[in-house]
């Protein structure tokens, strides 16, 4: 009976050490996300807001696909040259 409680208090603190090291993981990779911000936007951004529950989001014009696949493949230089083994 008694290993079974000492077994249950080590995988309780066990997970308690996991959900620890996740919020320091969580803040490590948010200090990293904000330096690369900064070095994107030349600033330091201290607070950033949350997105808008509702934002309004409008299809693209004009609605066809094949207008933004051909589109995308005669503005893609790095495929033009490869194309024409400029690559």
């Amino acid at each position: 009976m008694g290993i079974i409680a000492i077994t249950d208090v080590h995988e309780a603190q066990a997970g308690y050490d996991n959900a620890n090291a996740q919020v320091i993981a969580a803040e490590n990779e948010l200090l990293i996300n904000k330096e690369a911000l900064r070095e994107l936007t030349n600033q330091y951004i201290d607070t950033i807001s949350a997105l808008s529950a509702s934002i309004p989001l409008s299809p693209p014009t004009p609605e066809k696909i094949t207008h933004w696949v051909d589109q995308a493949l005669s503005g893609n230089y790095t495929l033009l040259a490869a194309k024409s083994g400029g690559l």
